[in-house]
């Protein structure tokens, strides 16, 4: 993703965040840093890295960070943050297909294991066309 990408997005994804923080009962400094860990994860940075990035970057005043803060505050934030992230995502997702229809539907091809108890001749695992016997 784009430096200039993430920046127009940002307060787009801040105000999401706010809207989640303040439902599990975190301020609006929590959500700030949670929306820099999605940055940390978009750039693939390392915590040290992404204090750098935020305390240089004009995306880093977007969000309210000093030119100088300790990256040990992602640390004890991630502890708390793997339900807020999904539901984050959920609401961002809604709110961007809410009236889009769905044109195309894909299914990829994992394996799904299945028994029956029913069926003898059911296996674990699965069967590929060329070992199934068609002579029935």
């Amino acid at each position: 993703m784009d430096i200039t990408e993430l920046e127009y997005k940002i307060l787009e994804v801040l105000a999401y965040a706010r809207i989640i923080s303040k439902k599990y009962g975190h301020t609006k400094k929590f959500a700030k840093h949670i929306v820099a860990l999605v940055i940390k994860q978009l750039l693939k940075l390392a915590d040290m890295e992404l204090t750098e990035f935020l305390s240089t970057n004009r995306i880093g005043r977007i969000l309210g960070y000093k030119l100088h803060f300790s990256y040990t505050i992602f640390s004890k934030i991630r502890k708390n943050v793997y339900k807020i992230v999904k539901e984050l995502y959920k609401l961002i997702v809604f709110y961007k297909m809410k009236s889009k229809k769905i044109r195309l539907i894909v299914q990829d091809s994992t394996d799904i294991s299945a028994y029956s108890k029913s069926d003898k001749e059911a296996k674990y695992g699965h069967k590929t066309p060329y070992k199934m016997n068609f002579s029935r």
